[in-house]
This record gives C-alpha cells, sequence and structure tokens, in this order.
C-alpha cells in the first residue's frame, strides 16, 4: 500500500492571508474607546491641568492673573482654617464610609438568609422604591 505524503510548502505559501487593518481585534477596540479617551481627555485631564496652572497664579479679576509660584500654598498651608476643613472633610468621610458600607452589607445577608419570615416581601419593600 503507497502512502502519498504531501510536502511542506515554504515562503509566501505557506502564511496565512493577512488579515485586514481593520479586522484586527486591537483596532476595532481602539475605535471603540476613542470616543471616551477624547471625552475623558477634554473634560478631566485638560480641566486638571488647568487647575494646576490656575493654583500658581494670583488671580484679580477677569482676565487678569500673575504668575505667584508657591505663594498661594504657602498661604494655604499656614491657614489654620485650611485644616480645620481638612479635618472635617476626613471625618465625614470616614463617618459616612462606617455607616454606608457595612450597613448594606448586613442588609443584603438579612435578604440572602433562610431564617428570615417572608423574604419576598421583606426584598420588595426593599427593592420597590428602586
Amino acid at each position: 500500500m503507497a502512502v502519498l505524503t504531501r510536502q511542506r510548502t515554504r515562503g509566501s505559501e505557506a502564511r496565512r492571508p493577512k488579515t485586514p487593518f481593520f479586522h484586527r481585534r486591537w483596532v476595532v477596540a481602539m475605535v471603540f474607546m476613542l470616543p471616551f479617551l477624547v471625552l475623558f481627555g477634554v473634560f478631566r485631564v485638560y480641566a486638571v491641568g488647568y487647575a494646576v496652572v490656575l493654583s500658581f497664579q494670583d488671580i484679580e479679576g477677569i482676565g487678569v492673573s500673575e504668575w505667584s509660584g508657591f505663594s498661594n500654598y504657602r498661604r494655604l498651608f499656614s491657614d489654620s482654617t485650611f485644616f480645620t476643613a481638612l479635618r472635617n472633610t476626613a471625618l465625614y468621610t470616614a463617618g459616612t464610609l462606617l455607616v454606608l458600607v457595612p450597613v448594606p452589607f448586613v442588609l443584603a445577608a438579612v435578604l440572602q438568609s433562610k431564617l428570615v419570615a417572608r423574604q419576598a416581601a421583606l426584598r420588595s419593600a426593599f427593592f420597590l422604591p428602586v
């Protein structure tokens, strides 16, 4: 019995056909991400960069500004009101997180518990206002 074998071809015949540029997965992903990246760049990155530039200027009105360097930051860190506001913000954030993180976990555990009578009614009462 004779066995026929085909030799592998080398060179351009052995290569897969090249996929078109817009059919590549990364190109399609970048095309879909492009609107987000443009909007993020305009509304976040530019805004933060402009705020940093403005923080180094002394602005006295519309269109009138003078470069002041770190004097605004020196004045900020020498003011006791800033540290009071910073402490109040930290306390408010910590207090809010201590309430808003564990309470939903406890409520979710109660809703999933088999020990609760009328579990369906309790779930409806929680999710009905939503």
